[in-house]
């Protein structure tokens, strides 16, 4: 298995930064790949595990060409971001911008955002 990178943004609505944010990443699976961190700035870099690059550059592969993730966002003053679907490539680097939305007094929330299949992959095997 080959390895591509995310980086990831946690901004509040007003695009400003938002220090000491709790990030947990999924695997495909509902696995924890990586358990609740919390970042110290306002951004972070993962490596994580994703299919070979050949799969991205043939058009007759049936693998798909990316892996996919879980990330979970969390703040205790802001309702908790969950977002599905993030893609992967090898030996690329995925920037994910998560803005998050302050509670005021409302009890908390999740704020759910799927990201559909990319238009490179139509079917076939999910595995490497």
């Amino acid at each position: 298995m080959s390895q591509g990178y995310l980086y990831i943004n946690v901004i509040d609505e007003n695009q400003q930064p938002i220090q000491d944010a709790f990030i947990t990443i999924y695997d495909e699976d509902n696995n924890i790949y990586k358990p609740s961190t919390k970042i110290i700035n306002t951004k972070t870099y993962v490596v994580l595990p994703s299919p070979n690059i050949s799969h991205s550059l043939s058009s007759t592969s049936t693998t798909r060409p990316y892996s996919i993730y879980t990330v979970v966002v969390r703040h205790p003053s802001y309702h908790t971001e969950l977002v599905e679907g993030v893609q992967i490539f090898s030996e690329s680097t995925s920037v994910l911008a998560i803005p998050m939305k302050l509670k005021n007094e409302e009890p908390l929330r999740i704020n759910h955002t799927l990201i559909n299949d990319h238009h490179l992959y139509t079917g076939g095997s999910s595995n490497a």
